[in-house]
């Protein structure tokens, strides 16, 4: 049985810097907004859950070096 891809994998190279992390946006943001509208329904205020989100994202970005490679690719 294939299985189903929910969100679209990168088609540009990790060093094309900036593109790529639109790209990456670009994949991420209907399965980002829906999580959002689905937290909305349950009855969550639109700016707590936003902020969970940005709660939950930042450790992830400050256990990684990803700004630091941002600047070393442009």
């Amino acid at each position: 049985m294939k299985k189903i891809k929910r969100i679209n994998g990168p088609i540009r190279s990790l060093n094309e810097g900036l593109r790529y992390q639109e790209e990456c946006q670009f994949a991420l943001e209907p399965s980002v907004t829906r999580l959002i509208e689905l937290a909305i329904e349950a009855g969550w205020d639109h700016q707590q859950v936003v902020y969970a989100l940005l709660n939950i994202a930042a450790p992830h970005v400050l256990d990684r070096t990803i700004l630091e490679a941002e600047f070393t690719y442009q």
